[in-house]
């Protein structure tokens, strides 16, 4: 016969939506860096999300009168910036055609140098190698002295 007072508590199992969602600790640990959460909204989704906790026993692990809703609210939080660090890893990997010599690179630069870049690249991919191009200046206005100049040239 087994002594069920020395037996260490189980959290009762998760239920309804929240039994999909679970995640590993290094999983958690990815994505945490990534919340701008407190920490004991952190604690609540990680009891849930990592430790199997239902949304109930987290709350009453964490304490301070919290509530399974705010437990959930904790959980999706921590669920969406999971979602969006999913979809990242995999259009990260995704770009695994990146040819020899090549590097990929996030760049900011202003938009007007957009254009010349794209440009760069372009000709670079063909085996081109192209000189950036210049800004062109304004052309100067024609006056008569230059005007009679040219004339005189051409005649």
């Amino acid at each position: 016969m087994t002594d069920r007072k020395n037996t260490p508590e189980k959290p009762p199992l998760k239920k309804g939506p929240a039994r999909t969602k679970s995640m590993t600790a290094a999983e958690f640990a990815a994505v945490e860096p990534l919340l701008s959460i407190s920490a004991e909204r952190i604690k609540a989704a990680r009891f849930c999300l990592v430790e199997n906790f239902s949304y109930e026993a987290a709350a009453n692990a964490i304490g301070l009168g919290w509530s399974r809703q705010a437990v959930g609210d904790c959980v999706r939080v921590v669920w969406k910036e999971f979602e969006k660090y999913q979809k990242s890893r995999a259009i990260s990997s995704s770009n695994n055609a990146v040819p020899a010599g090549w590097e990929q690179v996030t760049l900011t630069a202003p938009s007007e140098l957009v254009p010349q870049l794209y440009a760069l690249i372009a000709a670079h991919s063909v085996g081109k190698s192209v000189t950036p191009v210049k800004e062109k200046k304004a052309p100067a206005a024609k006056t008569k002295k230059a005007a009679t100049v040219r004339a005189e040239k051409e005649a």
